[in-house]
C-alpha cells in the first residue's frame, strides 16, 4: 500500500482491451497451422489403414494360388474376366464383407497369365509363365473416394515331364 500513496506503482495495474485482442490474435494464428496438420495426419492415417486391408487381401490372393498348376491359374483367371466377384464364395480367401465396409468398397480380385515369358532378349521362355494377381478397391473418406488397384506379379516355371 505504501508504494500506491507514494505515487510509486500506477493504480490500473490490469491488461487493456488492445492488449487482450492482441494475444488472442497471436494465439489463434498460432494454433490453425497446428490444427490443420492434425486434420491432415487422421486423414493420412485413415488412408494407410484402407492400403494396409487392400494389400492383406492381396497377399491373401496371391497365396491361395500360389501352388496351382498353369491350367489351374488360367482357369480362374477366364472366370475372373467374367465376373469379377467370382471368388466371393471361396471358402479359403478372406470375405469381401469382413474388411471393413466402410473402409474399402467395390472390392475386385483380377488374375492374368502370360504364357511363356521373354527373357532379357525378348526370346520367349518355354514353360516360364508370369502370373499377375491383382485387387481392386475405392477408398473412402476424405473429400472424395478414390479407386486404388494393387498388384503383385509372380514368375511360375511349370515343370514338363518328357
Amino acid at each position: 500500500m505504501f508504494l500506491l500513496e507514494e505515487g510509486i506503482m500506477p493504480r490500473n495495474t490490469g491488461f487493456s482491451l488492445l492488449e487482450v485482442m492482441m494475444a488472442v490474435g497471436i494465439t489463434a494464428f498460432c494454433l490453425v497451422p497446428v490444427m490443420v496438420f492434425s486434420q491432415r495426419g487422421l486423414t493420412e492415417s485413415a488412408f494407410t489403414r484402407q492400403e494396409i486391408l487392400g494389400r492383406m487381401l492381396l497377399i491373401d490372393f496371391c497365396e491361395r494360388f500360389k501352388s496351382c498348376r498353369i491350367e489351374e491359374l488360367k482357369k480362374v483367371a477366364s472366370s475372373l474376366a467374367g465376373n469379377p466377384h467370382y471368388l466371393d464364395s471361396d471358402d479359403y480367401l478372406i470375405p469381401r464383407k469382413s474388411m471393413c465396409p466402410q473402409f474399402l468398397k467395390d472390392i475386385q480380385r483380377s488374375l492374368t497369365v502370360e504364357e511363356n515369358a521373354k527373357d532379357k532378349n525378348g526370346t520367349p521362355v518355354n514353360a516360364l509363365h508370369i502370373v499377375r494377381f491383382g485387387v481392386k478397391f475405392t477408398r473412402t473418406g476424405g473429400v472424395r473416394d478414390h479407386e486404388r488397384e494393387l498388384f503383385v506379379e509372380r514368375l511360375v516355371h511349370e515343370h514338363v515331364t518328357p
